[in-house]
């Protein structure tokens, strides 16, 4: 460590010394006037002595200051607010970013600045990966690069600034620290996964580390958190596996390594001020708020947090993002988070990547989204990304992945305003030979910024105070101590410490500086970060007697409101005042410094030269000339417009109209009473040119209304008639070729034109029929799968519309639903046909960059990867699959059965796209990548461009029913209850000594049946289940209902109970008269 310091001596008497003390101070003195040579000589000794033997900060830097006036503006399109000192040329040698052909897009309205990121480049043929840590400039010019020498996965290489000169970065061998001034790069000893952050308390640094376990003889991977000191020694760790249970696996079923992946850590971002770690699961789509302390999960947000979530409409959605990356607070509780989009277990097939931020209400435990952009499919970020919110407002998208959905473009870098405008874009165009992607991306820059307010003007009476605003280089996670100084025609009169707000919040500066005498003043504000990298802002003073502003319309039309020029100012003694109007005197008065009004009202119409004249006794002290136009009171005016006219549906036509108003201010164009086209009109005369869009057939009021300055309106209208095609036309149709059953919300819609009537078929079978009398769309909804009878299986869907002269047109498309559409990506190694690769669990799944291993030992090695049961590979036209590999040559095979042999599809090397059509096989199940030469291949994954879809469910319904037993027969009703189960439930029937008593849909529920049975004697009861895929279950239920009393003849029952209560009263009394007998016999003896 070394401390640095500068001298600078500036021509004249003057003499500047800046001096960068300890990271703690960084305050630079300076002696302003060499008054006693000694007393320069003292400092002068004093550096020399800090310079030999005081240790620096390689962290610091500076540079020496320039006073400068100049508009601090925060967007682009205007002036720079960079210092160019600060550029730093790029390294010599092979750039790897400037191999790439990229593609700007610059608007007025973005945040000038830098970009800092780790770039991509993969060979598409020899599957090998370089990298660059880069720092581009707004106009897409290289800066700097920082080339990495050995292979790495992208998503390992996160880099971000800590302070004003170091980024933290991955790199090939870990963490790092690379000083942008000094260039040295300094290696930290530990390595990690997607993340390093910087813990400024502890100066530590926290990262992940993946481990897998086993579960019910199950394998899981899980990720820790573990902080690391600058030794490289571990000071802290929390396992993710004591908040997130194995049984929230993503049930897209994402692997790696052969594992279930569970949590996949993307994020860890440390606060400061509250020790607090905010950690974000990519697969469990759901981020935490950590107890740095204790290790304690304080909340939690997503799928499985206990947040209820709220779509930016109000909806109410189990998560509001899937695999996503880079979750960032922005203060008041709202964060900013990257949505990829993947894995959307709301709607299967979405493929929007999004820019979100959600607002958390703690007291109502709510997660609302306040901000969404949602970028185009063509966007579509299937892997990495990053979110930012920049200090103007503006949000910055990283949609890095090297490829997207119908385009060429590798990494998309994007900056969208606050009302999703795109305002600055950097794409990178792959070639034929690469593609590139981007894992983060940071803005920042060289110093701080500070606004610019405007010059202003003051009497001698009066405080001067002025305000500034200043934010730091970059987005800052904590606050940050900075220095400013204030100086006064360059003579410091203030310093002192503050602080840079942390989420790149704007710092408030304010000054009262006291009156001043008369005379010009240049007051400049300069603002340093900790390590001496200084901006500045200068706002000029005027102190004078008197000033004067004149504000107010310069035209007017009679009748407006606001017709009142005003002069506004201040004087310290009365002036003269006179005002002329085309050379002649208008008003002539003795000014004060009190509003100065002018009703532009009372004069005539016409145009006037303005003359307005302050002046003493001696001197003409102020004159400004202008013109006025004083207007009719008159509305706009339309010159010409279209007359009615009829088109046919469909075709092209343009309508003009033309217009007039003195004081123009906008336009409407509208359709049937609503607003179709709305503008500003600012030039006098003005043409209107409207290319009528494709309408539905139908007469629409075409009607142009004009707005001047005045409130003055203007309209006309005409009737334009789109007339029905004949025949009728099907515009637009169902494009779903693969469907999920059961998936909610799964609907078919048409769009038709010159039908009066439509007919919805399935296979044949009409559905549903309907007419055109609301609207031209016909939509089909699944409500209910079982009631509405969609199986799985292909259907031939057709909508049949009809005009009104019985003109028949239909549209046929073919729609497979499936239980599992299955995905591209190899399922499983098979280990008995493999042998000399390692790590081979890494080729299965898609392509992360983690790489299989295939060398040469003892022969050449090979690995055979199982596609899956029915999702095996298949032969269509062009590619069939890709092998993205990189490394050595190797030979590819395939086969759709172990005990067969491979077919060999040739020697290749690097990412290749392969056809069956090279074997003649419709399809294959098994791909074999066998080592041919070089070092050693290195396979990450095997992708299917067209694969079969599982057909599905093969298991009949489980059915667990009551046992048999016996009733009798008052016992009733009978009530039975199975407990049935099934991926796919569909129907059930239930039959009673053969006669079918109950029949209805099944949601995969128990069961119940409840009847009457008035006979006595054994009864069977026989539930029949079925489920979508037609396989069926049955259970039986034999009932013996056995005879009661309660069923007996009535007088029957009546005799044996008069029977069963007289017989022991006849006993009873025959015992008692026998006992009497008896001792009457003794009595007479």
């Amino acid at each position: 460590m070394y401390r640095q310091l500068a001298l600078s001596v500036k021509s004249g008497d003057a003499i500047l010394i800046y001096l960068i003390t300890p990271a703690e101070f960084h305050r630079g003195f300076r002696i302003m006037k060499q008054r006693k040579p000694f007393t320069l000589l003292a400092f002068l000794l004093m550096a020399s002595i800090l310079i030999s033997g005081i240790a620096v900060d390689p962290h610091q830097n500076l540079q020496s200051r320039n006073i400068v006036s100049r508009d601090m503006s925060m967007t682009g399109g205007e002036k720079s607010l960079l210092n160019s000192d600060a550029r730093i040329s790029a390294e010599d040698g092979e750039s790897l970013y400037s191999s790439a052909s990229t593609e700007l897009i610059s608007k007025p309205g973005y945040f000038d600045g830098y970009n800092l990121f780790v770039l991509g480049r993969g060979h598409k043929t020899e599957g090998y990966w370089n990298y660059s840590l880069v720092i581009v400039d707004m106009q897409g010019n290289l800066v700097r690069e920082k080339p990495f020498d050995e292979s790495m996965a992208l998503a390992n290489a996160p880099a971000e600034f800590i302070n004003s000169t170091t980024i933290l970065h991955g790199s090939p061998d870990g963490a790092a620290l690379w000083n942008i001034y000094t260039n040295e790069t300094q290696y930290l000893g530990f390595s990690g996964h997607h993340e390093y952050e910087y813990n400024p308390n502890d100066e530590t640094y926290f990262t992940f580390t993946s481990y897998e376990i086993t579960i019910d003889s199950e394998d899981y991977l899980f990720d820790k958190i573990v902080e690391y000191d600058e030794n490289a020694e571990v000071v802290w760790e929390l396992d993710t596996r004591s908040f997130v249970s194995h049984n929230q696996w993503c049930p897209f079923g994402d692997t790696k390594h052969g594992s279930a992946d569970i949590t996949h850590s993307n994020t860890i971002y440390y606060d400061p001020a509250e020790d607090a770690i905010y950690y974000l699961s990519r697969n469990v789509n759901t981020f935490y708020k950590i107890d740095h302390a204790t290790g304690e999960v304080l909340w939690s947000v997503g799928e499985y947090g206990e947040f209820t979530q709220y779509d930016l409409d109000g909806y109410e959605k189990e998560s509001l993002f899937y695999h996503a990356h880079a979750v960032e607070p922005l203060g008041n509780n709202t964060y900013i988070i990257f949505d990829n989009d993947e894995h959307n277990q709301d709607t299967p097939l979405s493929q929007n990547s999004r820019i979100i931020e959600v607002s958390l209400n703690h007291s109502t435990k709510t997660a609302n989204e306040t901000w969404v952009w949602k970028a185009p499919s063509s966007y579509w970020c299937i892997r990495w990304g990053d979110a930012d919110k920049l200090a103007n407002g503006n949000r910055l998208g990283t949609f890095g992945t090297e490829f997207h959905p119908s385009t060429d473009l590798g990494a998309r870098l994007t900056e969208v305003n606050g009302n999703g405008e795109i305002v600055w874009e950097l794409n990178f165009e792959n070639s034929d030979e690469y593609h590139y992607g981007v894992y983060r991306m940071e803005r920042f820059r060289y110093e701080p910024t500070v606004s610019s307010p405007p010059d202003a003007h003051f009497l001698p009476s009066e405080e001067v105070e002025l305000d500034w605003q200043s934010w730091y280089n970059y987005r800052p996670k904590h606050d940050v101590t900075g220095t400013y100084e204030l100086y006064l025609n360059e003579s410091l009169i203030q310093d002192g410490f503050f602080s840079f707000d942390s989420y790149w919040r704007p710092a408030n500066l304010s000054f009262n500086l006291g009156s001043r005498e008369l005379g010009n003043y240049n007051f400049t504000l300069e603002v340093s970060d900790e390590a001496g990298h200084t901006t500045s802002d200068s706002v000029n003073v005027t102190v004078a007697s008197f000033f004067i502003d004149r504000r107010g319309p310069t035209e007017i039309e009679i009748g407006q409101e606001e017709t009142v020029l005003r002069w506004f100012g201040g004087a310290e003694d009365p002036l003269n005042c006179n005002i002329s109007l085309n050379e002649s005197l208008f008003r002539s008065f003795e000014w004060n410094g009190s509003d100065i009004e002018m009703d532009l009202a009372d004069l005539g119409l016409g145009s006037y030269e303005v003359e307005f004249v302050l002046f003493n006794a001696t001197h003409t002290l102020y004159e400004n000339t202008f013109w006025l136009h004083i207007y009719p009171n008159q509305a706009p005016m339309i010159l010409s417009q279209p007359e009615n006219i009829s088109i046919g549906w469909n075709e092209s036509l343009t309508l003009s109209w033309t217009f007039f108003d003195h004081m123009p201010d906008s336009w409407n164009l509208m359709l049937n009473g609503t607003t179709y086209l709305s503008e500003d009109w600012s030039t006098q005369w003005y043409t209107l040119n409207w290319s009528i869009p494709t309408l539905d057939e139908a007469s629409y009021e075409v009607r142009l209304e004009l707005q001047d300055q005045i409130g003055h309106t203007a309209t006309e209208f005409m009737i334009l008639t789109v007339i029905p095609p004949s025949p009728p036309v099907i515009s637009d149709w169902p494009t779903q070729e693969v469907v999920e059953w059961g998936a909610a919300g799964t609907e078919f819609s048409w769009e038709a034109h010159g039908a009066d009537k439509w007919q919805f078929w399935r296979n044949g079978s009409l559905i549903e029929s309907g007419d055109f009398s609301e609207s031209h769309i016909v939509t089909h909804v699944i409500y209910d799968w079982q009631q509405q009878r969609w199986r799985p299986g292909i259907y031939n869907i057709t909508l049949s519309v009809t005009s009104a002269d019985d003109k028949t047109v239909t549209r046929s498309d073919l729609v497979q639903i499936v239980l599992d559409p299955g995905d591209p990506y190899a399922d499983a190694t098979v280990p008995e046909r493999s042998s000399w690769a390692s790590q081979m669990e890494n080729a299965i799944g898609a392509p992360d960059g983690d790489f299989a291993l295939i060398y040469l030992d003892y022969g050449n090695g090979f690995l055979t990867l199982d596609m899956g049961e029915g999702e095996e590979i298949v032969n269509e036209a062009g590619s069939d699959f890709t092998v993205f590999a990189e490394g050595a040559e190797y030979r590819v095979s395939v086969s759709n059965n172990l005990e067969s042999s491979f077919k060999d599809l040739g020697i290749m090397n690097g990412t290749q796209q392969i056809d069956l059509e090279n074997v003649s096989l419709d399809f294959a199940r098994y791909v074999m990548i066998s080592y041919w030469d070089g070092t050693e291949v290195r396979l990450d994954a095997i992708v299917a461009s067209h694969h079969s879809i599982p057909t599905g469910d093969n298991q009949p319904p489980a059915v667990q029913g009551p046992a048999n037993f016996s009733v009798l027969s008052h016992e009733q009703p009978i009530t039975l209850t199975w407990n049935a189960t099934d991926e796919t439930p569909w129907d059930y029937t239930i039959l009673v000594n053969g006669d079918v008593y109950a029949e209805s849909e099944w949601y995969g529920n128990n069961i119940f049946f409840e009847f009457k049975w008035n006979k006595t004697g054994p009864v069977e009861v026989v539930l029949n289940v079925s489920d979508a895929f037609y396989n069926t279950a049955e259970d039986h239920v034999l009932i013996q209902i056995e005879p009661s009393l309660f069923g007996m003849n009535r007088n029957l029952v009546l005799g044996l109970i008069t029977a069963s209560i007289a017989i022991p009263v006849v006993i009873v009394l025959f015992w008692k008269r026998t006992i009497i007998a008896e001792q009457l016999n003794k009595f007479r003896t």
